[in-house]
């Protein structure tokens, strides 16, 4: 499934030589791998095909002349250790404007900046205010030469709600699966057991990060009012404050069937409680993109997920047997009826010949020599 291009960025592929070389600094690259393989895996595989990819960092800004700088949340500025949340106040809009003046400073010594949209506003949107976001954004777009949607739907959201990205240049590149990054298999029988896990029966997994808009407290409603002894559900994921594990512990109490491993924990381990399902269950809220429906593919498992964001254009190339759409609010019907259909691709392989990383480098370094990055040897922008 190749990335869709428009006639700004059709034109502009064929007037650089791919020879060129090119350099480049993420946001993040590498820094985030332990939370997210995405980043390293995109980055070594561009690095493979001939682009230098380093870690973007405010002292950059400084000495760096990149070729292009990519961009992935820019919420970061947001993202505080709790230890420092008294200083947010500070920290955040200092932060916002060291990485605005940054890209300026970086844009006029001939540098491109490209953004990949993970999400259309940040989850946690009262870290910054909806108001203050959308001020924010509206600013770092003067500094965007191009945009990387995950989805069609997702490039035209984007253009419609933010209607100053319209014109710049965009295309539409997948999320690659994680099969790189994998562990020695185990099946789904000896992943049960190194989980303490009861061999037979149907499983339900929840993996990643807990906050309110994934709907993992829904979840655990639903997963209660389904009968059923042999059925398990089975959550892990570290949550975002204590309110939120707080609220999950007491919607489990009495119903032994679940278990809540509420932690950080490592790839290897969410590796383990994804093979040992029968169905990894994502009742997302709002939702844009997921790695985690990635991930549950990667390891041959179904998902169910709504019908919303990219995720009904990955139900669409990998197939309704592997992700198992809903509309409206999530229900325990929904949750059996996927559980029940779960069986059909029970042995197999996930097809995602469509999320290969070769792929994804290459269209990935097709746009940024389409947005004008001028060569390391020097030379002006081209627009």
């Amino acid at each position: 499934m190749a990335a869709p291009a428009g006639p700004a960025l059709e034109s502009a592929m064929h007037s650089h030589d791919v020879s060129e070389p090119l350099s480049a600094l993420a946001w993040p690259a590498y820094s985030m791998e332990k939370l997210n393989p995405y980043q390293g895996l995109l980055y070594r595989r561009i690095s493979s095909l001939g682009i230098k990819v380093k870690e973007l960092s405010y002292f950059s800004f400084i000495k760096e002349r990149p070729d292009v700088i990519h961009l992935h949340w820019p919420e970061r500025v947001t993202w505080v250790r709790r230890s420092l949340r008294f200083a947010r106040p500070l920290l955040v809009p200092t932060r916002a404007l060291l990485l605005l003046a940054g890209l300026l400073t970086m844009r006029a010594r001939g540098s491109r900046v490209v953004w990949t949209v993970h999400n259309m506003s940040p989850h946690d949107a009262g870290a910054i205010g909806n108001g203050l976001w959308r001020l924010y954004l509206r600013l770092l777009s003067t500094q965007i030469d191009g945009v990387i949607s995950m989805s069609e739907l997702a490039a035209r959201t984007l253009r419609a709600e933010h209607r100053y990205l319209a014109n710049k240049p965009h295309t539409v590149i997948w999320h690659g699966h994680y099969r790189e990054v994998l562990g020695a298999g185990l099946d789904k029988t000896q992943a049960r057991l190194r989980l303490g896990l009861p061999a037979e029966g149907r499983i339900v997994t929840f993996v990643g990060q807990i906050k309110p808009y994934k709907n993992v407290d829904t979840l655990v409603r639903c997963f209660r009012e389904i009968e059923g002894d042999d059925l398990r559900l089975l959550v892990t994921g570290l949550p975002r404050d204590d309110r939120l594990r707080a609220s999950l512990v007491e919607l489990s109490a009495g119903d032994p069937r679940i278990r809540l491993d509420l932690r950080f924990v490592g790839n290897d381990v969410l590796e383990t409680c994804v093979r040992a399902a029968d169905l990894v269950a994502l009742p997302y809220a709002e939702v844009l993109n997921s790695g985690s429906a990635l991930l549950a593919l990667s390891l041959d498992r179904p998902v169910l997920v709504p019908a919303a964001g990219s995720l009904v254009e990955l139900a669409e190339a990998v197939g309704r047997d592997w992700v198992r759409t809903y509309e409206g609010p999530f229900t325990a019907q929904h949750l059996m009826q996927a559980l029940d259909s779960s069986g059909r691709v029970a042995g197999r392989a996930a097809p995602l010949e469509a999320f290969e990383w070769d792929t994804i480098g290459e269209q990935t370094i097709r746009f940024y020599r389409s947005v004008g990055a001028r060569s390391r040897r020097g030379g002006n922008p081209q627009r």
